[in-house]
């Protein structure tokens, strides 16, 4: 899952974690990516360091689940309702959903 990253004073370096701050990315541009999985509160975390060279307090994201899993779709038949000038008959007609 993609996170965008805003609120950064010009010029400022950021910086983001997986891990709860054991080590810390360099983080480009404003996005970075998260990978598939659940992440508990306090796990990712972002800061920025400005020209001067104060690190910020970090930003804790809190809890994130990333499901990059796709939901497959269903496939059923229309039924022929027996209803004349219907439209409908028994002619294998597919709908597909999801």
């Amino acid at each position: 899952g993609e996170v965008t990253v805003s609120g950064l004073e010009a010029d400022a370096t950021w910086e983001y974690t997986t891990d709860g701050g054991s080590n810390w990315i360099g983080g480009t541009g404003t996005t970075f990516t998260l990978d598939e999985g659940v992440y508990a509160d306090g796990v990712v975390q972002i800061r920025q360091t400005d020209v001067a060279g104060n690190v910020s307090d970090s930003v804790n994201l809190g809890d994130v689940t990333v499901d990059a899993t796709i939901a497959a779709p269903s496939l059923a038949l229309t039924t022929d309702t027996n209803v004349t000038d219907d439209g409908i008959t028994s002619n294998g007609e597919v709908t597909v959903s999801g």
